[in-house]
């Protein structure tokens, strides 16, 4: 069975009503996606699925950890992640005007006549989408980095020398402003 089959919904099939999946990913699951971020991880994923005639949509919940590469020192951070969310399943064929009532709901879009939604990638995305820009160690309760000792003294040693601006005599006059605080 192909990875990604695991986590394809058959919505269609399913009578109306409340139907729940339950996922758990590990670092299987996050080395299945080309160029990711995430070394490893163990989340936990509740999906709530609702089948209302027509209408489908899902409550989530994520919880669990990842582990990404520290930007800074290149050790491993594991971050904690807990988030819930709503998303619309969306026909390639609605109208305009019921796309306008639900702007404020996540959407997936499937074909129109599609009855499954492969969920592994919005799960994915959604994960990537929790984790900060920058990622690198905080500081300790002294406010020194977390970050590997031995790469942040390999960073200052070739890090180069800061080089002093010369100022142009034109705004030489407006440095005397700059730090004066009101």
């Amino acid at each position: 069975m192909n990875q990604t089959e695991t986590y394809i919904i058959p919505f269609a099939r399913l009578e109306d009503g409340e139907h729940v999946f339950d996922y758990e990913l590990k670092k299987t699951f996050f080395d299945s996606f080309d160029l990711t971020d995430i070394r490893d991880g163990q989340m936990q994923v509740r999906i709530d699925l609702h089948k209302l005639g027509g209408a489908v949509w899902f409550d989530y919940v994520m919880k669990g950890q990842v582990s990404v590469q520290c930007d800074r020192c290149l050790d491993e951070i594991i971050y904690p992640l807990d988030f819930s969310g709503k998303v619309g399943i969306v026909s390639s064929g609605l109208d305009e005007e019921k796309e306008q009532e639900d702007q404020m709901m996540e959407e997936i879009p499937v074909e129109e006549g599609a009855g499954e939604v492969d969920v592994s990638f919005f799960m994915y995305e959604s994960i990537l989408l929790q984790l900060p820009l920058q990622r690198i160690h905080g500081n300790n309760s002294e406010g020194v980095s977390m970050c590997n000792k031995e790469m942040l003294g390999l960073l200052q040693k070739y890090a180069g020398e800061k080089k002093e601006e010369k100022i142009d005599s034109r705004w030489e006059e407006l440095l005397k402003y700059k730090n004066i605080k009101k």
